[in-house]
């Protein structure tokens, strides 16, 4: 089996609860693992909506300003 063919597992375990999400494919893209975390989430018992605004936080806090950007993006 070809590295491309291997599967992709995330698992999360929180208060003796493990839950997992599984691709058959190694080549998933940010979107794929982005929609995996947040459904592990919701299976911890987080709603859809504090998983969302957390993210939108959590990336809001660590990008650069537009002027901070420059010319590299």
């Amino acid at each position: 089996m070809s590295d491309i063919q291997k599967h992709t597992i995330l698992s999360l375990e929180n208060y003796g609860n493990k839950i997992t999400w599984e691709t058959d494919h190694s080549d998933v893209t940010l979107t794929e693992l982005f929609d995996a975390f947040r459904g592990l989430l919701v299976g911890i018992t987080f709603t859809e909506q504090q998983v969302l605004e957390g993210m939108r936080e959590y990336a809001e806090e660590r990008l650069p300003d537009d002027d901070e950007l420059g010319d590299e993006y």
